[in-house]
């Protein structure tokens, strides 16, 4: 302890992660004091010095100074660490500002003014010089500016030299245009390899890492892909115009390949621009193919059709890779949603463009050739993909498209359709344990149920192909909740409630398929349809069917909703079948039926939710629907039924004093209340002053009922609540 009171900070020391370490030393070593500024001691803002640069003598240095000096870790007792000052930090950031401004963007600028001088230099400045020698004055500028611009870059790479070479660089595009459209030297073919060996060569020449050089030559291609196919597009139609394309292609594909292959850096700002680039120049290319799409045979078109979305493709794998594989955040999942998207209607519009529709044949090879397109970008979105939002966006995105074509492949779209989509995703689904994949087959299966060809013929009832219409329907909805039952991974409430829903649908759907291939009337069906939907609504209810397949004892109340809510439409459906007069059996069968649709679910919604207000007013208004449909199916008189509903309003009162049921009280009497006013201001027509007294004698009575349970049940309760409250105070 002697010896540490006795050390002194001589200086700092700067740890390999950053932190400022005080130097300490024996006070023996310093016989004369230390001085006031500690030695090495680091300015704020500065650059912490070099340890080389200590002019202690060697003498003086402690053994722990040595130790640092020669790269040794100094043995120093535990000191809170310095942290470093922030200002670098903030001044790094302004030097990198400037040295993007400054260095890149306007040499970039510098270049594109070099390019307009040029082109004025050419047309304009030199008008009295034959051709021969106006040209090889351009290229002498041209070699002027892009040597003097390489040799000042290896004494000095400053953003001086760096523009001026760029700028050579881009006068040689320039001069190479020159040579083939105003000199006419040249033939475009010759030009497009002399355009792609310039476009190699630019890309050693700022070395690998200059963004400058990298930029200037694939705006280079960019524009020599663009100038080709305007000059394409003022040709005459000829087999030499056909050569000059595949040249194009050939020569920008090719390009724009070796610059993305070469240049393998990672990251937004290294590599999105360039793909923007380059998915603007197949966009170019798209309009070079179509403009000589009719002089040229179906295989080239398709073969142009599949190198153009081969090469986009490829571009949006590069993107994957160099992007989404190393920045994991939201923003490359937007950017990648985005550019599915973009890629999703480049391929629509390059197949609807570059392949005539035609005939049946033509539909098929554009239907194959979107499938292949979306199967490919289908799977570039799966490589390594992150399972988060972006993921589901991209692929619902290719989802559409892939429906879009589902009516292409003439009898099997015919008999499956997005069916196709339905059994292909909930297999994969299933042996994926991928609960998008089986959403994306029920939804197919919806589609499939409710829109099979009535998407392509008139009217809602099916034609073609019945049988294969029904069986499938059927099988989807099987195979659904076959794979719901056997798998854990991929079970949802919404799912199996789903498949019921679409089983209902496809029963409302085979009213109009029966009716038109069998001898029984719709009418007849309808009744039919309506008895066997009820019955599965009531036995799904109280089957393991509304339980959670997982825990398989508890129900779910997600099913119990959807189950509810297709129990009010059939019993809608109800009062539509009873208008039918299809024999005095379907019409008992109905009120049945209807019947045990009202009640089925009372006693499981009051023992769920209790004494809820909204439930007790369910359960009066599908009874009193039922009541009043069931009247008017004999054709009763109004008045008759409005008595019915205000007897059917006492026996809500009584039950509910009885069961201690506020709720359906309550809705008893409001229905009292409502038949009351109806039977007197609206059913009963007054003849006569003896019909008038009758009515209101009548509701009068009805009314004395009321009243009388009202007082009679609650006096009793009255006096059972206060002897049991005499009975607490007692004991």
């Amino acid at each position: 302890m002697e010896e540490e009171k006795k050390q002194v900070v001589v200086g700092y020391y700067m740890s390999p992660d950053g932190q400022v370490i005080p130097l300490l030393a024996d006070a023996k070593y310093y016989p004369n004091g230390v001085p006031e500024s500690p030695l090495l001691m680091p300015e704020s803002g500065k650059p912490f010095p070099s340890i080389q640069q200590n002019p202690m003598p060697q003498a003086q240095q402690s053994p722990l100074m040595t130790a640092s000096l020669s790269g040794a870790a100094p043995q120093m007792p535990s000191v809170r660490p310095v942290p470093p000052s922030s200002p670098s930090n903030t001044k790094k950031q302004e030097k990198n500002l400037e040295n993007v401004v400054g260095r890149n963007l306007m040499g970039i600028l510098a270049s594109i003014l070099v390019f307009i001088g040029m082109i004025l230099f050419a047309t304009v400045a030199y008008e009295a010089f034959s051709k021969t020698a106006r040209m090889f004055s351009i290229y002498a500028v041209s070699g002027v500016l892009l040597v003097i611009g390489l040799v000042g870059m290896r004494k000095n790479r400053n953003a001086f030299y760096l523009s001026l070479a760029g700028c050579g660089v881009g006068a040689v595009y320039i001069s190479l245009f020159l040579t083939y459209g105003y000199f006419e030297l040249i033939n475009g073919i010759v030009l497009y390899i002399l355009l792609a060996l310039w476009s190699v060569v630019v890309f050693f020449l700022g070395g690998k890492g200059s963004l400058l050089f990298k930029t200037i030559g694939q705006s280079g291609v960019l524009i020599s892909a663009f100038y080709g196919t305007v000059m394409q597009f003022m040709e005459m139609k000829s087999p030499a115009l056909l050569s000059f394309t595949l040249v194009l292609m050939f020569y920008y594909i090719a390009v724009t390949v070796f610059y993305l292959l070469m240049d393998r850096t990672n990251g937004y700002k290294a590599n999105l621009p360039f793909l923007i680039m380059d998915f603007v120049g197949a966009v170019v290319l798209v309009a070079a193919a179509v403009n000589i799409r009719n002089e040229i045979q179906l295989p080239v078109q398709i073969a142009l059709t599949g190198i153009i979305l081969a090469y986009t493709l490829f571009l949006l794998f590069l993107y994957q890779q160099r992007i989404m594989k190393f920045e994991m955040t939201a923003d490359s999942s937007l950017g990648w949603t985005i550019i599915v998207f973009v890629q999703a209607v480049f391929a629509a519009l390059t197949i609807f463009l570059l392949i005539p529709k035609g005939e049946q044949d033509n539909k098929w090879i554009r239907g194959c050739a979107a499938m292949v397109q979306y199967a490919a970008l289908w799977w570039l979105t799966e490589y390594k993909a992150r399972k988060d939002w972006g993921r589901v966006v991209s692929l619902g995105v290719i989802y559409l498209f892939f429906w879009m074509y589902s009516d292409s492949f003439g009898i099997l779209s015919d008999l499956l359709g997005i069916g196709m989509f339905a059994l292909i995703f909930l297999i994969m689904g299933f042996f994926k344990k991928d609960k998008l994949y089986f959403a994306f087959g029920c939804v197919s299966n919806g589609i499939y149920v409710v829109f099979h060809n009535s998407l392509f013929h008139n009217g809602l009832s099916h034609k073609g192909y019945p049988a294969a219409y029904s069986l499938f329907s059927v099988l989807f909805v099987l195979l659904i909740l076959f794979f719901l039952l056997y798998s854990d991974r991929i079970y949802h409430a919404a799912f199996k409630w789903s498949a019921y829903v679409m089983l209902q649908i496809f029963l409302f759907r085979m009213v109009g398929i029966l009716a038109e291939h069998t001898v029984l009337s719709r009418a007849v069906w309808i009744n039919i349809v309506y008895l066997v939907s009820a019955v599965l609504c009531i036995l799904a209810t109280h089957s393991p069917f509304c339980k959670d397949w997982l825990g398989r004892d508890q129900k779910e109340k997600d099913t119990q909703i959807a189950l509810g809510v297709l129990n009010i439409i059939l019993m809608l459906w109800s009062c539509l079948v009873l208008e039918l007069t299809n024999g005095e059996i379907f019409h008992i069968l109905t009120l049945l039926a209807f019947l045990a649709l009202c009640c089925q679910n009372i006693m499981p919604m009051v023992r769920h939710y209790g004494k809820s207000l909204g439930v007790g007013f369910y359960i009066g208004i599908k009874l009193t629907i039922f009541v009043h449909s069931a009247l008017y199916s004999y054709q009763l008189e109004s008045y008759v039924v409005t008595l019915a509903c205000l007897f059917v309003a006492l026996l809500f009162i009584t039950f509910g004093f009885l069961k201690s049921y506020k709720p359906i009280r309550l809705y008893g009497l409001i229905l009292s209340l409502y038949s009351i006013f109806k039977l007197v201001l609206v059913d009963v027509t007054y003849h006569s002053t003896l019909s008038r007294a009758l009515t209101i004698m009548g509701c009068g009575v009805m009314a004395f009922m009321i009243s009388f349970v009202y007082n009679k049940i609650s006096r009793k309760l009255e006096e059972t609540g206060a002897e049991a409250e005499t009975e607490t105070k007692a004991e």
